[in-house]
């Protein structure tokens, strides 16, 4: 367990640093409206993406951790119907951007951008294997051999002044590497046998229906705001908005990473132990908390000083931002948890329930604010929504499980940690 877990947290430090040099590099060569169409272009293809997946690879991990003398058959049948879904996702994805009023440059770099989804949805369904086998080191190195073939290629595009297009084939290319690496770990655990059972078809897509629910709702939760920016206001500010939270992905790798482990393990004590799942369920929460708090009142301390040298000059305008979405953070990465855990314990309704009253929430603000607000607007009804999502998350563990602290887990820890930097504060300004 304590292996899996440094693996994933040092694989995802070198996936995140990498991936946060290109985005460094891509936003200073690109400038802050191109960087925006950069963004948007993944945004909207994220968007689509969902329709690759429909919540089939989390109840593969669920159904191959409780019993895996069957996972031959689930797998060869989940590969077939993945495949399906991908191909309908390109076709419907290059299909709408056609019918929206973008120039035509742009709906030809999403259409090429498409294609990622095809390779992506293969490479993450390789990874339920080494996720239920709990060999991780499995999942970062494809990702990591991705992450570097794709930041070589950028680097040599931008030196010879290269063009958006030629980017975009660049990570088209590196997710064709990613794809080959996974397969080729994936034959030492199973045997890929192409699956035409259609009871398990319907078996599968029955369980998994909720979870595609869930799916669709949390990409309209985490991208609706980029879109809806990219339509009311354009790609200048598409661009400061994304820096920020470009910034922010790579803050939370210790939770992601924590939790994509933990994930297996509390499927399976659902099954067998109540109380070890208990015990990790609260000291998980509690752990996310202090660590996310720590990483939160650093980095708004630091955010003028962060964004100027990491974005230069011209995306000062993201430091506002960046601090407004790293407190959202804090509560991104509680709900992230519980949402998962709750889907651990089977109750994989109730989070589709719960994302989509806080999607209609995350829309509707963002309706609101980015009109008056720009991207300012959007980052505000990120933070708010994640406050409402945090409590529906919370009261439903607490009706469905058992009943956790706040005032342990959260209050506390942040008093703690406020009177500590309040403390070494005061006495720096004394010296």
């Amino acid at each position: 367990m304590l292996k899996n877990t440094s693996i994933v947290i040092i694989g995802n430090i070198l996936f995140k640093l990498i991936s946060l040099f290109v985005t460094i590099i891509l936003a200073r060569y690109l400038g802050i409206a191109d960087f925006g169409k950069y963004s948007f272009i993944y945004a909207y293809t994220a968007f689509f993406g969902i329709l690759t997946d429909l919540g089939i690879q989390t109840i593969l991990v669920r159904e191959m951790s409780q019993d895996y003398s069957k996972s031959s058959l689930i797998f060869g049948n989940s590969y077939v119907i993945k495949l399906i879904f991908t191909v309908m996702a390109i076709i419907v994805s290059i299909i709408c951007i056609f019918f929206l009023p973008y120039p035509i440059t742009t709906k030809i770099l999403v259409s090429i951008a498409s294609f990622n989804l095809l390779f992506a949805s293969l490479s993450n369904l390789y990874g339920t294997i080494f996720q239920t086998n709990l060999k991780m080191e499995y999942t970062v190195i494809p990702k990591l051999l991705s992450r570097i073939s794709s930041a070589v290629i950028i680097l040599y595009i931008i030196m010879i002044k290269g063009s958006l297009l030629q980017i975009i084939i660049a990570i088209l290319f590196s997710e064709v590497i990613r794809l080959l690496a996974s397969y080729l770990f994936s034959r030492k655990y199973i045997n890929l046998q192409i699956g035409l059972n259609l009871q398990l078809w319907k078996n599968i897509l029955k369980n998994a229906i909720p979870i595609a629910f869930f799916n669709v709702i949390w990409i309209f939760y985490y991208q609706v705001d980029i879109l809806m920016l990219s339509f009311i206001k354009g790609d200048v500010s598409v661009g400061l908005y994304s820096a920020a939270t470009k910034l922010n992905e790579p803050i939370g790798f210790f939770v992601e990473a924590s939790i994509i482990t933990l994930f297996p393990v509390m499927s399976s004590l659902a099954v067998t132990s109540n109380e070890k799942l208990k015990y990790i369920y609260i000291n998980g929460l509690r752990y996310i908390v202090i660590f996310m708090l720590l990483v939160a009142v650093v980095a708004t301390i630091l955010s003028d000083n962060l964004i100027h040298f990491i974005y230069g000059e011209q995306f000062s305008n993201s430091a506002d931002v960046f601090i407004i979405l790293i407190w959202s953070l804090v509560f991104i990465s509680m709900n992230s948890f519980l949402s998962h855990f709750l889907i651990s314990i089977d109750n994989q309704k109730a989070v589709a329930k719960i994302y989509f009253i806080s999607a209609a929430i995350n829309i509707f603000l963002n309706y609101v604010l980015i009109p008056t607000y720009d991207y300012g607007g959007a980052a505000f009804a990120t933070l708010i929504t994640n406050i409402i999502l945090l409590f529906l998350n919370y009261n439903t563990c607490s009706s469905k499980f058992t009943k956790a602290s706040l005032t342990s887990i959260f209050i506390k820890p942040f008093i703690g940690i406020a009177f500590t930097i309040l403390f070494t504060f005061f006495f720096s300004e004394l010296n």
